[in-house]
């Protein structure tokens, strides 16, 4: 198998505790961020995501002790957001083993950020999340948890995000979050072909096969996974879950 597509579980920090939302609201407890980090080390995923969903919206500290033990205990990369707002926070991030930082709020308000982390550390280290939603027929980038929407086409911002130097584009479908419904497919593969750096995509996988269409069909380079490897069986009992080796190879060798 030459290529796979990166499978990257996203973990939403909440004070001491992991949660997942639905549609970015209503979270719910699923568990410690130790022990989930420590059991995705043994299903050996590619990467893992850390967004603290409280940092921006409650204006709470980054919890940098935390963050740093969440670093030493993750076996595989570790990209962090949440309250970033200066290149000191950023330095402490990076030197307490963080190796992406993901840029949310900050797109708005702080997007020379984005070219100060490029320039120091390189466009790899940057993530730009932007959360986007259906208006009519298009999608557009939000900001404020959802609530103010920016005015401007969705390539076109991000295309801005890409020249001041992210290194990676991630997609949050807010309408999707928490739901397993399904990725907008034929959206995936519109917006990927505009933009010339990996795009990540967040909101609604709720299959291998829908990650394999969104990635080998449709051009994401990743799909960043919340509900499908946080809950398992109809009445959604929390279950960190991972697929195996075994499982990946026969779903995209095949592809």
């Amino acid at each position: 198998m030459s290529y796979r597509p990166r499978i990257i579980p996203c973990l939403l920090l909440s004070g001491k505790g992991l949660v997942k939302t639905l549609r970015f609201e209503n979270p719910v407890y699923i568990g410690d961020p130790i022990n989930t980090v420590k059991i995705f080390n043994d299903f050996q995923a590619d990467e893992l995501i850390l967004l603290d969903i409280e940092s921006t919206a409650k204006k709470t500290p980054i919890q940098f002790d935390l963050i740093k033990r969440i670093a030493e205990e993750a076996y595989m990369p570790l990209s962090y957001g949440g309250g970033v707002k200066t290149i000191e926070q950023v330095a402490q991030l990076i030197n307490s083993g963080v190796e992406k930082i993901v840029l949310c709020s900050a797109l708005e308000k702080q997007s020379e950020l984005i070219t100060h982390i490029s320039e120091r550390y390189g466009s790899q280290a940057v993530v730009a999340c932007v959360d986007i939603k259906k208006v009519g027929s298009d999608y557009f980038a939000f900001v404020e948890n959802g609530k103010k929407l920016i005015d401007m086409s969705l390539e076109h911002y991000v295309q801005n995000l890409v020249e001041k130097g992210a290194g990676e584009i991630m997609l949050q479908f807010i309408e999707k979050d928490g739901t397993e419904t399904g990725l907008d497919q034929d959206f995936i593969g519109q917006i990927s072909a505009t933009i010339n750096v990996p795009v990540i995509i967040a909101g609604g996988t709720d299959s291998l096969e829908t990650i394999k269409t969104a990635t080998l069909q449709n051009g994401a380079s990743a799909v960043a996974v919340g509900s499908l490897f946080s809950f398992l069986g109809s009445r959604n009992s929390v279950m960190i879950n991972y697929p195996d080796k075994d499982e990946l190879n026969e779903i995209f060798t095949h592809a």
